[in-house]
């Protein structure tokens, strides 16, 4: 988690102010470029008769002089504290113009809110959230707004205190491969870590049930204790900790609410288009749900991976 370049897209809300001390907190502690960026949407003013939108460019050009006036004042307030910042207004889609920028600029994080929207409109419109994470070839940081009030407690540039970090795994290599990026910010917060694994058993011809379930939880247990063995080799207190049953995001969020973990680290595999449709993506539903910050890893910002190492483990 040693970060050169980090962007904070904007749309001047409360949700969004909610991930403002991550990103410039982040950005102090690890010396980073702090990038704030704000995309003004398109609003459909009138059309031409064969339908075509059409925007005034004198309209377009005096939102975005709004626009850049309030992220110079908003990086102007870090500025003073060290932070060496950039600003950038845009005008179309936020998620495509996000990745873009991102892309360009050479973005080491994102650090953004979700508005968790669920059910209908959720399907609908989507998540610009999901949508960056689908695509940034970056981490991607996600918190969720819990209060007008909170944000203001803060001390100015400080990140808030991260004690306690959730990493679900499931034995593939593409889980753990966000362990190396976590290391350092749990050494440098001085947080521990929860290793989480929910494991599942199916019925085979001629096997028994309770039999299986035993084995892939003495399996799971194995696991995470190599993990938290390794862990402790370099500094980092580890808790391995095993769920039976359910469904993965169930069991995830289930945990969140028991433990109450400052962050939650996880890999995920991306999936766009009607794979993702139909099948959606553990992280993104814990994304979606999650009361606490969430930092998602692509598969495509975790370096080169063995051919095997996006594949289901055996349990």
């Amino acid at each position: 988690m040693s970060i050169q370049r980090i962007l904070f897209p904007t749309d001047f809300s409360e949700h969004a102010a909610a991930a403002w001390p991550y990103a410039a907190g982040l950005a102090r502690e690890d010396g980073a470029e702090l990038h704030v960026l704000h995309v003004v949407a398109p609003l459909a003013i009138s059309a031409s008769a064969d339908g075509t939108v059409l925007w005034p460019p004198t309209l377009v050009d005096d939102l975005l002089a709004e626009a850049q006036a309030v992220v110079d004042e908003l990086a102007g307030s870090v500025r003073t504290l060290g932070v060496e910042t950039r600003t950038h207004t845009s005008f179309g889609d936020a998620a495509a113009e996000i990745v873009a920028y991102a892309a360009a600029q050479q973005i080491g994080l994102i650090v953004m809110a979700t508005t968790g929207r669920t059910g209908l409109a959720h399907v609908v419109m989507g998540s610009v959230a999901e949508q960056v994470v689908r695509q940034a070839a970056c981490p991607v940081l996600t918190v969720r707004h819990a209060g007008a009030a909170a944000p203001a407690r803060l001390t100015p540039g400080a990140l808030p205190r991260l004690r306690r970090i959730l990493v679900p795994l499931d034995g593939s290599r593409l889980a753990e491969a966000v362990l190396p990026h976590i290391v350092r910010l749990a050494k440098r917060q001085g947080a521990e870590l929860t290793l989480l694994r929910v494991a599942h058993a199916h019925a085979l011809r001629e096997a028994d049930l309770a039999e299986a379930q035993v084995r892939v939880v003495q399996e799971a247990e194995t696991h995470l204790a190599g993990v938290a063995s390794c862990l402790a080799a370099e500094g980092v207190r580890a808790s391995p900790v095993v769920r039976y049953g359910g469904g993965t995001p169930e069991a995830i969020l289930d945990d969140i609410q028991v433990r109450r973990p400052d962050l939650v680290a996880m890999s995920t595999h991306g999936h766009t288009g009607l794979t993702h449709l139909l099948l959606g993506s553990v992280a993104e539903q814990v994304l979606r749900a999650s009361p606490v910050p969430v930092l998602l890893f692509p598969a495509r910002a975790l370096g080169e991976l063995p051919a095997d190492a996006q594949a289901s483990p055996p349990a």
